[in-house]
């Protein structure tokens, strides 16, 4: 897991989150709704757990 913070949201759902090492990371929808989060706000702390450099789930950091 990374943790990380939400820097803005994509018309289209997505989530653009900057690890604390400065990666931005775009979360996709779907990963989104899936998780317990239904509602991120710039600046919320998360983890996020990559398969293959590609989120796959967000949880609390």
């Amino acid at each position: 897991m990374i943790p990380a913070t939400v820097r803005s949201t994509t018309p289209d759902g997505d989530v653009i989150v900057v690890s604390d090492e400065g990666f931005c990371l775009t979360v996709p929808r779907s990963v989104v709704e899936a998780s317990v989060f239904r509602l991120l706000r710039v600046g919320q702390r998360l983890a996020v757990t990559l398969d293959d450099r590609i989120p796959v789930r967000i949880d609390l950091p």
